[in-house]
């Protein structure tokens, strides 16, 4: 019956009900990741350990994976070059982003990012000690409320439309709601480059991001549509969003969202 539903447009309606969006603790955690980096696929594993052992959470987890690897590189394949199949340059535009709010000196994978506020450039071993510092952040009441509902999933124009709705208070009246595609359980055989005959697997993986200003009185609702990769999975796709602090980077609410089939 799935099958037959993703061959043609298929319109699922939803509303947002409530008058106001409340507050609810969160905790963003993103990863700065190539499939041309050696050193990034015991990263990727952690992440994806992350991600299943706390799905119950409103944790929202995104793995970008950045452009600046796609260039030939020696590996056991010899000198050659593997561009990522999910790397995009707004994924390293992101990154330099972090690397200038954070003062940051260099572009580096793989690289952990807590609420927009902490980084890390090295692998996180103790898994323990990640569950702690996101779970310490997932006690937290934050400042903004953020709300999302998905209004209609078109497969044959590959779109999404979604209502959404913030409310809160503003940090000093320069914040941004930011919207993302992930995608689950993606392979990928390497054929080149420093990771040459390796299967890698990635979760929450940046497919499509969408930025929007909020206004000033941080009360804004609307509805957005956001575009479709061609290649995506719509059962293994959903959409998370958080208000960013424009300034410093820092996220200040957020909402683990919607999976497009639920």
């Amino acid at each position: 019956m799935k099958k037959i539903l993703f061959l043609m447009s298929l319109a699922l309606s939803t509303s947002l009900s409530y008058s106001q969006c409340e507050a609810v603790p969160f905790a963003l955690l993103e990863l700065f990741s190539s499939e041309g980096c050696s050193s990034c696929p015991p990263a990727d594993e952690q992440f994806n350990k992350l991600y299943r052992e706390m799905r119950g959470e409103n944790l929202l987890m995104v793995a970008h994976h950045v452009d600046y690897w796609n260039d030939a590189l020696p590996g056991p394949c010899g000198t050659s070059a593997w561009k990522d199949p999910y790397s995009k340059p707004g994924s390293t535009l992101s990154q330099r982003e972090y690397k200038e709010a954070l003062g940051g000196q260099h572009l580096v994978t793989p690289q952990w990012v807590v609420r927009g506020r902490r980084a890390t450039f090295i692998n996180l071993e103790d898994l323990d000690q990640a569950k702690k510092l996101l779970k310490s952040n997932l006690k937290r009441t934050p400042k903004v409320g953020v709300c999302l509902a998905m209004t209609q999933l078109d497969t044959g124009l590959h779109t999404v439309t979604f209502s959404y709705q913030v409310s809160g208070s503003s940090n000093n009246g320069s914040e941004a709601l930011v919207c993302i595609l992930i995608e689950d359980d993606l392979l990928s055989e390497v054929t080149a480059g420093e990771n040459c005959k390796k299967t890698l697997r990635h979760d929450a993986v940046r497919r499509t991001y969408r930025r929007k200003i909020i206004n000033n009185q941080m009360d804004e609702s609307g509805v957005l549509t956001i575009s479709l990769p061609k290649n995506l999975r719509p059962e293994k796709a959903g959409v998370l969003a958080y208000v960013q602090d424009v300034k410093t980077r820092e996220a200040i609410g957020g909402n683990r969202g919607f999976r497009l089939v639920e």
